[in-house]
């Protein structure tokens, strides 16, 4: 039977570098976590299962997270998670535990970088044109329903944010958003926010709605 042992975010991130036999089946906010993902500046993303064995995204943000700018954070992702589309990766819960903010989604395939680079490994140009247009009209459908709707603007679109779910993709990161009113704004403390891509008040239709660097740029080369 396996030891299912609960700790804090900061023990999770600690446990990371500790050979994989040698962890106990570590348990946060109710999530059994299995797998690193991956990790960086902002934080890590966990493979995790929840109440009922669904399998999750777990992601545990860097920082500390209390008092007023905690209640402010999770008040913008909850006007985050309302967002309703069948090509948003939705944020099923978020919370801030032992000053640590928790948030949970759903768990996709790959991303569209992992995808890529398999194709790659592969012999291959990149991803296929077809299946990539088809891609990338689901991430347009996800995005303008975002800023047609709501005001929203995504401010981190890039591959790794791109995730693929069946035949479908997702567009994910949905924490890195932008309002009208600024209700959705984590891109603050998040990664990849800059300056020329953060919008004050509406976004601009003038102006690129959903900026890509030119790395990013090369993935989706046809």
């Amino acid at each position: 039977m396996t030891n299912r042992l609960e700790i804090s975010p900061t023990s999770v991130i600690a446990a990371a570098c500790q050979p994989a036999a040698c962890r106990q089946a570590e348990v946060l906010a109710g999530y059994t976590l299995l797998e690193r993902l991956g990790a960086g500046g902002y934080g890590e993303v966990w493979s995790a299962t929840g109440p009922g064995g669904l399998r999750k995204a777990v992601k545990i943000l860097h920082g500390r997270y209390d008092g007023p700018h905690a209640d402010a954070e999770l008040k913008a992702l909850e006007c985050v998670r309302e967002l309703r589309h069948p090509f948003l990766l939705n944020i099923e819960r978020a919370e801030v535990v032992d000053g640590r903010l928790i948030i949970v989604t759903e768990l996709a395939d790959r991303s569209l970088d992992e995808c890529f680079n398999a194709a790659r490994r592969d012999g291959e140009r990149g991803i296929a044109r077809e299946a990539l247009l088809d891609y990338l009209q689901d991430a347009a459908e996800a995005l303008d329903f975002m800023y047609e709707r709501h005001g929203m603007a995504h401010l981190d679109i890039k591959p790794e944010n791109l995730f693929l779910q069946g035949d479908h993709l997702k567009v994910g990161d949905l924490g890195l958003v932008k309002g009208d009113r600024d209700e959705a704004g984590l891109g603050a403390r998040g990664r990849g926010a800059s300056g020329e891509n953060e919008c004050e008040g509406k976004p601009e239709t003038r102006r690129h709605q959903y900026p890509l660097s030119s790395g990013d740029r090369a993935h989706f080369a046809l």
